[in-house]
């Protein structure tokens, strides 16, 4: 049985199991705590006195600047071996849709969405986090090179950690945006 979720836009649904809408709320819930942690202010960057930053969350915005720099081989040293990475797991609409398998795998994503886009806008909006996993919403701007068309969407972003490694990523996006901008 699956769960439907109406998120940020009226076109855009995320389906998600059970166990994956009990994660959520907790992270959730969590975030509560979070938030209560960072400071707004860019004069002031870093945790209020006397909170903790989760270590989780330093690797997950280290692997968004590396992904900024272009950098695949430093997010390679963050993955575990065999890590189980995944952007719209169950979609072939784009080329960096699917799920890739292991270190091996992985630069495949990257070259995929690499090849297809220029990204015109990557700006994270929201951090939460428990004890293994980390969930992020990003803004995402893109043009897409084939069409010359440009969009912009919300990307929900789930990491699950195994130690200080992500084992696993699943992504998802505004499927019919991104289907509407590679169609020539």
């Amino acid at each position: 049985m699956r769960l439907h979720l109406r998120l940020l836009e009226p076109a855009e649904r995320v389906a998600i199991t059970r166990m994956a809408a009990w994660t959520v709320v907790t992270l959730l819930s969590e975030m509560w705590r979070a938030v209560s942690c960072v400071k707004i202010s860019p004069e002031s960057p870093g945790p209020k006195e006397g909170c903790q930053m989760d270590s989780k969350l330093d690797t997950v915005q280290a692997v968004y600047a590396a992904f900024g720099r272009g950098d695949v081989p430093a997010i390679l040293e963050v993955v575990a071996d065999d890590v189980d990475w995944a952007s719209e797991p169950e979609s072939t609409i784009a080329p960096w849709h699917g799920i890739r398998r292991g270190k091996a795998e992985l630069p495949s994503f990257f070259k995929a969405l690499g090849e297809a886009v220029d990204v015109t806008e990557f700006t994270p909006l929201t951090f939460a986090s428990n004890d293994t996993d980390v969930l992020t919403v990003i803004r995402f701007g893109m043009t897409v090179r084939a069409t010359g068309k440009s969009g912009a969407m919300d990307l929900h972003h789930w990491w699950r950690f195994r130690g200080d490694k992500i084992a696993q990523y699943r992504g998802t996006e505004n499927t019919a945006l991104t289907a509407e901008l590679l169609t020539p």
